[in-house]
């Protein structure tokens, strides 16, 4: 727990996140965390701008290793260009995730670039496996995809649907479409042995009895993966029961079963988490619960 002692007052910081300081040497308190708005108003030297409603901490009054931990750093990728403070946030969250992470950015937000980061800062996730749709191809694969260009990997595209792995090329990643995905599958884990998995556009498995949504969910289970980023826009389509297969890539076995077992139907997502009944007709899952 970081704070600050000054007067008679003590400001905690825990879980705030701090601007860099201005040229005036002040730093603006972008999220206030558990920090105490009373506190702020009576601590000497704070500002608040009624303009853009938002505190204002005197550089001096922080302590100093606050800014090894809440002041979020600037991120360059090796070409040189410096993340958006959204995406270098994305970068955190990724890093700071339990098994995997559901990255939900609008589109055009940078969420290709954001995993790409991660990857570049985590050289030990090597290699590492892509799948996606065939129109995401052009961000991953090619002397002028985001990989290549402004990170310095090489992914390398695997198009046949007869795995061959004595002419698999030595890369930092491969990209495999979800169509192949399930003729790959059952080899990735023993011959690629991939310490990192990431589905991009993966709002096409949200349906959980589709082939390559069953594929990719084994996929994902694998033990040796360190870490597994599931990328979407559209993370929920038409209902919440939509967020099953995709928790489940990304966290497995850590949000319940699609369907109910043993007759118990209360430990299942639909029940859950989509207000799932049953009535003459069967189950209904179109609802929501608990989603506070």
């Amino acid at each position: 727990n970081l704070f600050t002692e000054h007067s008679d007052h003590m400001l905690h910081l825990a879980g705030a996140i701090v601007g860099d300081p201005s040229p005036s040497g002040f730093c603006a308190l972008r999220a206030p965390g558990f920090v105490n708005s009373e506190l702020l108003e009576l601590a000497p030297g704070v500002v608040y701008s009624k303009k853009w409603n938002r505190f204002y901490l005197p550089e001096n009054l922080l302590p100093s290793r606050v800014g090894d931990y809440w002041v979020p750093r600037a991120r360059y990728t090796p070409s040189g260009l410096k993340l958006r403070h959204y995406q270098n946030e994305g970068v955190t969250f990724i890093d700071h995730s339990v098994k995997g992470v559901l990255l939900g950015d609008d589109v055009g937000i940078g969420k290709t670039i954001q995993a790409l980061h991660y990857l570049y800062e985590n050289t030990l996730l090597r290699p590492f496996v892509v799948v996606g749709p065939l129109i995401a191809l052009g961000s991953w694969c090619g002397e002028d995809a985001d990989a290549a260009k402004y990170f310095n990997l090489d992914v390398v595209h695997l198009k046949s649907r007869s795995p061959n792995f004595d002419k698999l090329p030595s890369a930092d990643g491969y990209y495999l479409t979800y169509n192949v995905l399930p003729a790959w599958e059952p080899w990735i884990a023993g011959f690629i042995k991939p310490a990192c998995v990431i589905l991009d556009e993966a709002q096409a498995l949200r349906n959980p009895r589709r082939k390559d949504a069953q594929a990719a969910e084994r996929l994902c289970k694998d033990e040796n993966i360190d870490k597994r980023i599931v990328m979407t826009a559209t993370p929920v389509t038409n209902a919440v029961r939509d967020l099953w297969m995709l928790l489940q890539c990304a966290q497995p076995d850590m949000w319940g079963p699609w369907v109910p077992w043993a007759g118990y139907h209360r430990n299942s997502f639909r029940s859950r988490w989509a207000s799932a009944a049953r009535d003459e007709y069967g189950w209904k899952d179109y609802g929501e619960s608990n989603v506070d």
